[in-house]
C-alpha cells in the first residue's frame, strides 16, 4: 500500500501471505518520483536498484545484521 504523507491512497496490491511483499513494489511507484519510505524489511539491492533508475529514493531503517548502504 502507498499513501501520501497525509494519508491519501495513492495505490494498493494484495500479495499472498507467503509471498514475496517486494515483487509489486516496481509497478506500485510506476509514474512516481522522489523519496519512498518503508519498512526495513522491504530493503533489496535489486530494489534500491529499480527505484534509482525510476528516478526515485527508498528510505528504511538498516537492519541489525546489514552495513549500511550508501548509493553510487
Amino acid at each position: 500500500m502507498l499513501i501520501k504523507h497525509r494519508g491519501e491512497l495513492l495505490s494498493i496490491r494484495l500479495t499472498r501471505g507467503n509471498g514475496d511483499d517486494r515483487k509489486p513494489l516496481p509497478d506500485l511507484v510506476t509514474g512516481l518520483f522522489g523519496q519512498l519510505y518503508a519498512d526495513k524489511g522491504d530493503i533489496s539491492n535489486t530494489l534500491l536498484q529499480q527505484l534509482k533508475e525510476k528516478g526515485g529514493a527508498l528510505n528504511t531503517r538498516v537492519r541489525r545484521n546489514m552495513k549500511p548502504y550508501i548509493p553510487k
